[in-house]
């Protein structure tokens, strides 16, 4: 059963049997049907000028499963988050949190001096989905400067005490590694590393630099390994139960 109090608006809501309410926009500059699904916006269908609302719901009823299936992940996603509170206290390594209200309507971060600052609106809640998703942005930035202030002379450090080589350090916010290594020899690092102990940080500097000797994972990249780290399974063990990117 679907219902919509108007379908002739550009941009409106229409609940959906089994999804809830979705939101329908048109974009006159698109060609083509798309849904897209991020926590905070939920169901997002965008449709081209000209296109009836119908056929867009149609679209939606031929992708429910999909929808429905997506919307599980990222209640899941939503249930597990950091919830970010103005009076806890968030130590980013080297940053420190600091929520602030200001008389403007809009989210503004300064990053400074050890501190990173989210500026916002007198009317914002705190637990609103754009409040938290700046202040994760605030907290990404962050990270990304002490990544890039700390890693490559770390790197470095760590090359030069095991005798490696390596060409160049790439600080990255990658989704699915804390690092990698190139046939080029450049060591690709994730600026989450910044949340990880000191001990797991040089663990996957250690990895990588490993990499510029042995590229896959055989058996003498990990017994090569091992005499760097003393035990590798066991840290890479202790590894997987970080989350890369911050939740």
């Amino acid at each position: 059963m679907i219902s919509a109090e108007s379908l002739a608006m550009e941009i409106k809501k229409v609940t959906v049997t089994d999804i809830g309410e979705i939101t329908i926009r048109l974009n006159p500059r698109v060609k083509r049907i798309s849904i897209r699904l991020k926590p905070g916006d939920g169901v997002v269908v965008t449709i081209p000028r000209g296109l009836p609302v119908s056929r867009a719901l149609k679209f939606v009823d031929q992708k429910k499963s999909w929808i429905i299936k997506h919307q599980q992940h990222f209640r899941h996603m939503e249930e597990n988050r950091t919830f970010f509170d103005a009076d806890s206290v968030y130590a980013i390594c080297q940053h420190k949190l600091v929520i602030l209200q200001h008389a403007s309507d809009h989210f503004r971060i300064k990053i400074s001096d050890g501190r990173m600052a989210v500026f916002h609106p007198g009317n914002r809640i705190i637990s609103d989905h754009r409040f938290q998703e700046v202040i994760r942005i605030g907290v990404t930035e962050a990270l990304r400067i002490e990544a890039k202030r700390y890693l490559p002379g770390r790197v470095n450090e760590l090359a030069e005490r095991y005798g490696l080589t390596y060409n160049k350090v790439f600080i990255k916010n990658a989704q699915t590694r804390w690092g990698s290594c190139s046939n080029h020899k450049n060591i690709n690092l994730n600026l989450h590393l910044m949340r990880l102990p000191s001990h797991l940080r040089d663990y996957v500097i250690i990895h990588e630099l490993t990499h510029t000797v042995h590229p896959n994972h055989g058996k003498a990249f990990w017994n090569f390994l091992d005499k760097l780290t003393g035990n590798a399974r066991a840290l890479e063990k202790e590894l997987k139960t970080y989350q890369i990117q911050l939740v």
